[in-house]
């Protein structure tokens, strides 16, 4: 009798790193399917989502994969959501949607230049000045 046995599920972010080399090489069935795969996983991670969202940018229609990316940062723990909150703000700014990227955009957690590019843009758009004069200083 041949039992089919389910293969074990492979970890997010050894699914990320197979994304990452799959994006560079430029394969968009493959990469549509490990992304799909990293968006659905019961246990994504902060670098995972990363590269899910790096993908993504490469793809034609961003915004489609909005509810996949929203439902796998709400599965996340707090201490992955506070990993994957740069790829959060930078999928809403890939989308333009500036309302939904501003809890990402806290003076505190912006660190790297991206970010705070991302930021700036997102306060001069909203008419967030004193924001973006903070922002400005740092």
């Amino acid at each position: 009798m041949n039992a089919h046995r389910a293969q074990p599920e492979k970890s997010p972010d050894c699914l990320a790193n197979e994304l990452d080399g799959l994006v560079d090489l430029g394969s968009r069935k493959e990469v549509t399917k490990l992304t799909r795969e990293i968006l659905r996983h019961p246990r994504p991670t902060g670098a995972a989502l990363w590269q899910a969202v790096r993908a993504i940018g490469t793809m034609d229609a961003p915004r489609r994969w909005r509810s996949d990316v929203e439902a796998a940062f709400a599965r996340m723990t707090k201490r992955e959501q506070r990993r994957a909150r740069e790829a959060m703000l930078n999928y809403y700014y890939m989308i333009w949607e500036p309302e939904l990227a501003l809890p990402f955009c806290a003076l505190r957690n912006l660190r790297t230049p991206s970010e705070l590019m991302f930021a700036m843009d997102v306060y001069l758009h909203l008419n967030k000045l004193s924001d973006a004069k903070k922002l400005a200083r740092k």
